[in-house]
């Protein structure tokens, strides 16, 4: 797990901005976004980077 989270393969904040910018597109607003990405594990913590 650190091998790849230190070669960059793991990465838990470019993850939850892919997230966002799909959710953007598909014109999701900020409350639902956030319900989203949250469905998918992360915390709020991490969410509000």
């Amino acid at each position: 797990m650190y091998k790849l989270q230190k070669n960059n393969y793991i990465d838990d904040n470019r993850l939850i901005g892919d997230l966002f910018k799909q959710y953007v597109m598909k014109l999701y607003g900020p409350v639902r976004i956030r319900q989203k990405i949250k469905q998918k594990g992360f915390k709020n913590s991490d969410i509000e980077q």
